[in-house]
């Protein structure tokens, strides 16, 4: 695979010959796929910065302009059909297949949030409903089976920064246990304004 070099080619096609004649073209699919526990929540955006005259003219408030971002920390293709966000917000994502690595970014408005961003090149979805509360609260995603995938709550008293000053949260440790993610030691702001929806922090740096 030229995009991705770690992924190679998951179909095989065969036939056998008896000496005689051909049988018929056999197909396997050999792709590795990850489980649901592998998707973490890398990044959100939940306190946007305030509209200027322009956004506000088209009617954009600072909702519009928030964002999640989710990465596949696994080995292996995650099938994201029916996964969803069960409190905090409502989404369940459609028919798509991440890659290893590869990050997602979920947003509230694509119209508002590609205003603010180079979406070039980000795998995006849109059209959640509610909002990502400023004062922060309990996010969880759940696997098509109703499996909690994880869960966590967030505070808009862990970093000034993120609620007034227009910077994101950014996870420490991905691999950190469950009940270390309702704390601010797993979690710091972006290192630049806006944050960095789709990209690893360090190439902000």
């Amino acid at each position: 695979n030229e995009e991705n070099p770690n992924i190679s080619s998951p179909f095989f096609k065969a036939r056998s010959y008896n000496g005689l004649e051909w049988s018929a073209i056999s197909e396997a699919d050999f792709t590795v796929y990850a489980n649901y526990w592998d998707l973490k929540l890398t990044e959100m955006m939940y306190s946007p910065a305030i509209p200027n005259e322009a956004e506000l003219a088209r009617g954009w408030s600072r909702d519009d302009f928030a964002w999640l971002e989710l990465q596949n920390t696994g080995r292996g293709v995650l099938m994201m059909k029916d996964i969803q966000f069960t409190t905090g917000i409502s989404f369940v994502f459609p028919e798509a297949n991440i890659n290893p690595s590869e990050r997602l970014v979920l947003v509230k408005n694509l119209e508002a949030f590609s205003s603010r961003y180079d979406t070039n090149s980000l795998n995006l979805f849109q059209g959640y409903s509610g909002n990502l509360a400023r004062r922060g609260e309990t996010l969880t995603l759940s696997s098509p089976t109703g499996e909690t995938i994880f869960t966590f709550t967030y505070s808009n008293t862990w970093y000034p920064q993120t609620d007034q000053g227009n910077y994101s949260l950014v996870v420490v440790d991905i691999n950190a246990e469950d009940p270390l993610w309702s704390l601010p030691e797993n979690w710091k702001p972006s290192s630049v304004p806006g944050g960095t929806p789709g990209l690893s922090s360090k190439n902000s740096q």
